[in-house]
């Protein structure tokens, strides 16, 4: 007599879960008071001195004292 073989199922395979990096009780308090990031004064002077340079009517060879003006305004802003 022919005995078949019966079809066993394999348990599904658990995969490897990375648990989650346990997060600093420090609070991220960013700059001091007063401070800017410099990302963000960076930010603020290069459209100030894209407007200076519309309003010059945008001039080909003045890109340095266009930037050093604006500069200088959004620092004094700040200051």
């Amino acid at each position: 007599m022919l005995m078949r073989r019966r079809k066993t199922t394999k348990a599904p395979e658990k995969k490897m879960v990375k648990k989650p990096a346990k997060m600093s009780r420090k609070k991220n308090r960013g700059p001091q008071k007063g401070m800017l990031n410099e990302a963000l004064l960076n930010q603020m002077i290069q459209e100030r001195a894209y407007f200076i340079w519309e309003e010059k009517g945008k001039p080909a060879a003045q890109d340095v004292q266009i930037w050093s003006e604006a500069e200088r305004e959004i620092r004094a802003q700040f200051s």
